[in-house]
């Protein structure tokens, strides 16, 4: 069985972060994001990711 991997991104909220999350969650990572606001293009692109391991979490206000 493989095992499938993780990566975490800090600041995703940025072009080229948001790239980085697309690629890694196509290819079967799991991805785990941490933006600073829900609100925006990004956050919303981001949410709607097809794989459904990739999940965000927003920095404390």
């Amino acid at each position: 069985m493989t095992q499938t991997k993780t990566i975490a991104i800090v600041n995703a909220s940025g072009r080229q972060a948001a790239s980085l999350i697309r690629v890694a969650s196509a290819v079967g990572y799991r991805v785990r994001a941490q933006i600073h606001t829900l609100e925006g293009v990004i956050p919303q692109e981001l949410a709607n990711l097809p794989n459904p391991s990739s999940t965000a979490q927003t920095w404390p206000s």
